[in-house]
């Protein structure tokens, strides 16, 4: 008895799967009877087009019977399947408009629109009752429970049992069902189930319908396909009910138009943003907006479309020269250049730009060309004609090395003032180098395994004049990349900002470090092969707040307005959905509220709200943040040499979701400089003193530590201080002068008149 418990134990799961393939069998004869009639007639359908399309070389006209007729002739079909018929269509609906307007017909509409009105009333009826009682029940719910919030009701208890077991049994299902389609039963029962869902009979007809179609060019024949397969296929899956066919569509539908989304974004948008950036941008872009108008969010975006075309101009680069050279062995120079671009032991790194990658491949050419590859130049081509001019082996080997630099270093392009998040993933099998540049095919949740951040700008690098650390390793590095840098018209300063600045003096300044320079010159100092690879993005709130010469030479000036910016969704037929989960999550906030107003414990209707709301907040934020994105206007402008913008034609550039709000950067970028050293603050914004009534008194204001009130304070107190000794010493001085003179007798008459006596 053990042993047999020990073989069921271990069996089981083959007993269990020979018991499906039974019922698989079962479903196959008793509820899809007509597979193998269906597919039999495929097949005889296949020969025959078959046999007309291997006739039309022998000058016979092609012709072949229609699918339709045999999938209409086969068995009963369900009432909610028509047989075709078009002429008897048309001839019903003739007939049926020619009713609808007769006297009679109208009655009759009349009646059964008076029936039908009486139901809605009887509906509405009822759904007043039912709303009246769920108000009364969800009013029960906002009463004081006087429960702590750990504590749960026993209906939610039990009801959290029976899930926790439900879950345990399908985890056990799920288990089994990934056993079985990965055992050796998985296989034939695919395999069977797709011959009773008249799968194999689909095949055989595409098959049939592509050589019949190209020897006939028959159209009909493409309707007969779609009318042949849509009948089959529902006809096939009509044991099922007609609610849960629905629901199957509604999912199948939304697969469609989420696979639709995803092409949309990566085949049409970002190649759009991509195109832009190539057109639209030169060495130096400048990007203006008011406050939080989402000139940052543009501006990374930009830096990451950027580095992905550096990446691919760099790769055509090389693809250029290895068509013009195709006997090269180009496979061991890109593993030359890889050896002395990157740290191990045994030897020194000794590639670290452009400019030694260039000279690498010259030196090479020169004086290791017999040495190290196998290429003859007396017997194998050293130049190439392109119509226009020659290009040399030696040129070739140049451009290529230092495009191969640019395409090969696993690193980012970017190098900013702020944080930038990019991805970087490298596909290698120890031969040439891809990458993976589908941004959007990513999972998220996964970043910190594929994503890394820009470096850390070096303003000295790209200042041609004085520095502020001369001796810096990094002065020299300025080289291929995207600079980014944000409040640009901070960091660089204005005219008035800077009008004490002076050329000769001895510490480096906005001008004498000559940054407008490498701003003139960006297309010198990172070109290969007439390509340039050296950008700067800037932004700023104004074209004024930056000196005249850093905005006079930006080849594109982008003015970000948020009245240009529109919210869309690259999902088809988006629009029903949204309106049902506004009002659902508008029906749990009021829930929230109230409940957790009046209690804090825990029952079943408000875990039933919670998860409600979890689970419809879930669907809009992953539509929206997966397929949103702004189309953003950006108006484009230049400046003239006396600093006025001339305005150019509008851009449409788009901003995914997905991409832009993925933590690829922070709008706050310097709150960690800003607010260093809060943390050891004793006093807060709630310790801040009240004022004590409606006017305002003297010390109140001067607790503010405002300039108007300092500079009142101490006009006053000058102005007071004078007004007193002047008034003094008037005082003093007609009291002297209009004193008048004692008389010998009695007090002299004031103002010379008679005196009033008696």
């Amino acid at each position: 008895m053990k042993r047999f418990i020990t073989y069921l134990q271990v069996l089981w799961p083959h007993f269990l799967a020979v018991l499906i393939f039974c019922g698989a069998f079962a479903f196959v004869v008793f509820v899809e009877p007509w597979a193998f009639p269906r597919l039999l007639s495929s097949f005889i359908v296949l020969i025959e087009r078959l046999f007309s399309f291997v006739t039309l070389f022998f000058g016979r006209k092609p012709s072949s019977p229609y699918l339709l007729s045999y999938v209409t002739s086969m068995g009963e079909l369900p009432s909610w399947i028509a047989s075709p018929d078009p002429k008897a269509f048309f001839s019903s609906v003739l007939v049926y408009f020619r009713l609808l307007f007769t006297k009679g017909q109208f009655l009759g509409f009349l009646v059964s629109g008076s029936s039908f009105l009486y139901f809605v009333v009887r509906l509405l009826m009822l759904l007043v009752v039912a709303l009246l009682i769920g108000k009364l029940l969800l009013g029960s719910y906002y009463e004081e429970s006087g429960l702590p919030w750990f504590a749960s009701s026993r209906e939610l208890v039990r009801f959290k049992a029976g899930l926790g077991f439900v879950g345990k049994a399908l985890k056990r299902v799920s288990g089994y069902v990934g056993w079985l389609f990965r055992s050796f039963w998985g296989l034939p029962l695919v395999l069977f189930l797709l011959y009773g869902l008249n799968a194999y009979s689909y095949v055989l007809d595409f098959v049939g319908l592509f050589f019949y179609f190209f020897a006939s060019m028959d159209l009909l024949s493409l309707a007969d396909f779609v009318l042949a397969t849509l009948t089959s296929f529902f006809f096939s899956l009509s044991f099922l009910p007609a609610w849960l066919l629905l629901i199957l569509g509604y999912f199948a539908f939304r697969w469609l138009c989420f696979r639709r989304a995803d092409r949309f974004i990566t085949r049409r948008l970002i190649p759009a943003c991509q195109a832009v950036l190539r057109a639209c941008t030169g060495v130096f872009t400048l990007i203006l907006g008011k406050m939080r108008a989402g000139k940052t969010k543009l501006m990374t975006l930009f830096a990451i479309f950027q580095s992905l075309n550096d990446r691919q101009d760099s790769y055509r680069i090389m693809r250029k020269y290895s068509r013009m050279f195709p006997d090269f062995p180009w496979q061991a120079f890109e593993n030359e250049i890889l050896w002395y671009s990157s740290w191990s032991p045994g030897h020194r790194r000794r590639i670290f730009n452009i400019e030694q990658a260039g000279s690498f491949a010259g030196l090479i050419y020169r004086y290791f060309r017999f040495r190290h590859y196998h290429y003859d130049l007396g017997s194998e081509r050293v130049t190439y004609y392109d119509g226009c001019k020659i290009v040399t082996l030696a040129h070739a080997l140049k451009c290529y090395a230092q495009a191969y630099y640019v395409y090969a270093r696993y690193d980012t392009y970017i190098s900013s003032n702020y944080s930038i998040r990019t991805d970087e993933i490298r596909m290698d099998q120890g031969h040439l180098f891809l990458w993976n540049d589908d941004i959007f095919h990513r999972d998220n949740r996964d970043m910190l395994g594929f994503s890394t951040f820009s470096h850390i700008i070096r303003f000295d690098s790209l200042r041609l004049g004085l520095r502020v650390d001369p001796n810096n390793a990094f002065n020299a590095s300025a080289g291929p990349g995207v600079y980014v840098i944000t409040e640009e018209d901070k960091e660089r300063g204005n005219r008035d900002s800077n009008s004490s600045l002076k050329v000769s003096d001895d510490v480096a300044n906005p001008k004498n470090d000559f940054f407008g320079y490498s701003i003139k010159l960006g297309g010198h100092i990172a070109s290969i092969d007439n390509v340039n690879f050296f950008k700067i993005f800037g932004d700023m709130q104004y074209s004024g707040a930056l000196s005249l010469t850093d905005v006079s030479v930006a080849q594109s000036i982008f003015t970000v307005d948020p009245k240009n910016i529109s919210e869309r969704n690259a999902v088809p037929f988006w629009w029903i959905e949204p309106v049902i989960i506004e009002k659902a999550l508008a029906f749990c906030d009021r829930f929230y509220r109230n409940y957790r107003f009046a209690r804090e414990d825990s029952t079943l209707l408000s875990w039933l709200v919670s998860r409600l709301s979890f689970y419809a907040s879930a669907v809009s934020d992953f539509v929206r943040n997966r397929y949103g994105y702004d189309k953003i206007g950006l108006k484009s402008a230049s400046c003239t040499s006396s600093g006025d913008l001339v305005e150019g034609d509008e851009v449409d550039f788009y901003a995914p979701y997905f991409l832009a709000y993925s933590d690829r950067y922070q709008s706050n970028c310097m709150s960690g400089f800003l607010n260093d050293g809060k943390n050891l603050a004793v006093c807060g914004f709630n310790e801040l003193p009240k004022f004590s009534g409606v006017e305002n008194t003297r010390a109140e204001w001067e607790a503010q530590g405002s300039y108007v009130v300092a500079d009142l304070s101490a006009n006053r107190l000058s102005s007071s201080a004078s007004s007193v000794l002047g008034a003094k010493a008037r005082i003093a001085g007609r009291a002297k002068a209009g004193r008048p003179a004692r008389s010998a007798k009695g007090r002299a008459s004031v103002g010379g008149g008679r005196r009033f006596g008696r």
